[in-house]
């Protein structure tokens, strides 16, 4: 029986386009657009999700990188203003919730996106349990980010349910026998949770 549903964010909750629409903003201010993806994907940014670089560390790397002078107040605006939440998950996260199921998020983030989505969306109290890599220090795949979910929801591995947009990061749930499966849209994931029991209606 499912008794949490668990979210990701990038690509599930928020429009998988938001990140690359800040991406666009950021490069009309930068002398090197071909170190963008190093900057937005590369190790410094794993080590900034993990907590091992700090936010003021990571920014002025980003900005000594792509030779820009935005200030961080520039930059955190920019990246507020680029997100949409998908109104249907949103809707159908707040149906779950008041069905009476946990509602999850596990996430491989910084802490810089997380802080400037809450101002601008308020969104983190839709969740009953909100996993980070940064507070977590480690990335999905990795089973521990998975073992911290199954810990602060307090029930049984089989009665969670996972969904991301990128299969490989599905390995680590896997393992611990949490309920996985790919995000594609919002008919399928609605669908995929109704043929594990999930019932919005009667529970």
């Amino acid at each position: 029986m499912i008794k949490a549903i668990c979210f990701d964010l990038d690509g599930v909750f928020f429009s998988e386009q938001s990140f690359k629409i800040f991406k666009r903003k950021v490069a009309e201010f930068t002398k090197h657009p071909d170190l963008m993806d190093e900057v937005f994907h590369g190790s410094t940014m794993n080590d900034f999700k993990t907590n091992t670089v700090t936010e003021g560390e990571y920014w002025d790397y980003a900005r000594d990188t792509l030779g820009m002078t935005l200030a961080n107040e520039e930059i955190f605006m920019m990246l507020r203003k680029s997100y949409l939440v998908d109104p249907d998950i949103l809707n159908y996260l707040c149906e779950v919730k008041d069905a009476g199921y946990k509602t999850c998020l596990c996430s491989n983030n910084f802490v810089t996106r997380i802080n400037e989505l809450e101002k601008e969306f308020a969104f983190l109290n839709h969740f009953d349990i909100q996993i980070f890599s940064f507070d977590i220090g480690v990335l999905k795949p990795h089973a521990n980010i998975f073992r911290a979910l199954i810990e602060q929801v307090g029930v049984n591995a089989s009665e969670i349910v996972y969904s991301d947009d990128r299969a490989s990061k599905l390995d680590g749930a896997k393992e611990l026998g949490i309920h996985t499966f790919v995000f594609e849209n919002i008919n399928q994931f609605m669908c995929t949770l109704e043929s594990l029991g999930v019932n919005i209606e009667s529970n």
